[in-house]
């Protein structure tokens, strides 16, 4: 919405009687209360990582006593907008006293300004690309007041905020209710795969298999470098390294589950340095594993299989081992194998080096034990263990698909509400109540006599606007 729009808005035009259009930074400023921890040793901490995003849910906390450094103070019920990283929009309005990290704004309780209606305000899709657009820092980067307070503001008559802030509450009670369902989703397939692969290793998968097939005591005990040969990888020269090429070094970023990710920041080698390195050439059906820092990949794998073509040859990186499966062990199953939680528990004991990174040595993979099936049940385990495995991962497409739409309309709800749509607008309440109301142009000197002539707090004179969300509303 432009300047000259919003002037004429106020008049009336387009916007929801008695409602105002100004500037965030006329309606709401931070507060500038600090303190130093040790002021306050027992007071709970909220710092970036306690906000979950987009959601405003506070994920724990800490004491004051745990931090250094001068801290924000809040109060009950002051909403906390997090300016590093806003596109993250990590805000949220405790329902107790506390301080908290700098990297906060804190918009402080005002008498004529409903704080949960900001904090619907600040949590709206466009509220969160306006502040991303108008960041400074490219690695760290941070939404400024001074940049906040040019944004558009639309203004409701304080009784109208207050019926406002109540259905947006009732009507997101389902909707969190479904999301909060949905979350625990992803930790219940987690526990189902691991299930799955330790069936399908253990032989209980198969069980009834064997019974039909009259298949008796089909387990054999190995070590890995009786079924697989195992290579570690070799030290490329990191200037040797380029961001584009036809022949790809695998590095530890690139390992995820079952598969890997060639588009982790990728890098490649020159034709002559893989002529000279084809022994640490990668097949189709290898599989690599992290041999560093792997304690810390427990969620996410620390072994995946190749799959390659041939106008992109693979290569293996220094601290990435490759298994390449003997004819007595298909490597679906040995992968499934590896993904075993009694078979990481063993791996992670044989890491060495400091707390940080720990790293496996490559006898440790050499001698590790399996055991192993026949070939053909081996195949069974596969052809069943993809089946449940394909199902998990069905579910997960239907998990994705349900949480954005509870997202959307999460932000439909939103967009409704701060263009008037949602509840009664207050001048037609009052007429049909037969009585007077408080416009938002009325509100909005009020609000000025609240703020009084704090000078160093007002917001910039140079205008950066928001898309305006009040483009199809009703006049």
């Amino acid at each position: 919405m432009k300047a000259a729009d919003c002037m004429q808005n106020e008049e009336g035009n387009g916007l929801p009687e008695g409602w105002l259009c100004t500037q965030f930074g006329n309606v709401v400023w931070p507060s500038k209360n600090k303190i130093e921890p040790h002021q306050k040793p027992e007071a709970r901490y909220l710092g970036l990582e306690h906000i979950e995003a987009y959601t405003s849910k506070i994920l724990g906390g800490g004491r004051a006593s745990e931090v250094k450094s001068t801290k924000s103070v809040f109060k009950a019920g002051d909403v906390l907008y997090g300016k590093l990283r806003p596109y993250l929009n990590k805000v949220a309005a405790p329902d107790f006293d506390g301080v908290c990290s700098t990297d906060f704004i804190v918009f402080d309780q005002k008498i004529c300004l409903n704080n949960r209606f900001l904090l619907w305000f600040l949590l709206q899709r466009e509220v969160v690309e306006y502040a991303n657009h108008n960041s400074t820092g490219v690695e760290l980067p941070r939404i400024s007041y001074g940049k906040l307070a040019s944004l558009d503001f639309l203004l409701p008559p304080l009784a109208e905020q207050h019926r406002i802030v109540a259905r947006i509450e009732k009507c997101l009670t389902r909707v969190n209710s479904a999301r909060n369902h949905l979350s625990q989703i992803p930790a219940i397939l987690k526990r189902f795969r691991q299930a799955v692969l330790v069936a399908a290793c253990s032989g209980r998968l198969t069980e009834d298999w064997r019974t039909v097939n009259g298949v008796v005591d089909s387990y054999r005990e190995f070590i890995l470098e009786e079924i697989a040969d195992f290579v570690g990888g070799y030290a490329y020269k990191s200037p040797g390294f380029t961001s584009t090429g036809t022949h790809q070094v695998i590095r530890i970023g690139n390992i995820r589950p079952m598969a890997l990710n060639l588009s982790a920041s990728p890098v490649f080698i020159s034709d002559q340095i893989a002529k000279e390195t084809v022994r640490f050439r990668l097949s189709e059906e290898d599989i690599v594993l992290s041999m560093t820092g792997t304690k810390f990949k427990r969620d996410y794998g620390f072994a995946a299989m190749v799959h390659c073509s041939s106008d992109l040859p693979l290569f293996l990186n220094q601290r990435v081992g490759r298994l390449r499966c003997k004819p007595c062990i298909l490597p679906l199953y040995l992968l499934y194998f590896l993904q075993t939680e009694s078979f990481r528990e063993f791996f992670f004991r044989g890491e060495t080096g400091n707390v940080n990174q720990g790293n496996v040595g490559a006898d440790g993979i050499r001698k590790a034990p399996i055991s192993l099936p026949t070939i053909l049940e081996q195949h069974e385990i596969v052809r069943r263990a993809q089946t449940l495995l394909r199902w998990a991962q069905s579910v997960e497409g239907h998990l994705s698909a349900a949480t954005l739409r509870s997202d959307k309309l999460t932000q439909s709800i939103l967009a409704k509400a701060f263009r008037g749509e949602l509840v009664p607008v207050e001048a037609e309440l009052a007429r049909r109540e037969g009585r007077e109301y408080e416009p938002a142009s009325v509100l909005l000197e009020r609000i000025r006599k609240e703020r009084g002539a704090d000078a160093s707090t007002k917001p910039e004179r140079k205008r950066t606007n928001m898309k305006s969300k009040l483009a199809t509303a009703k006049g």
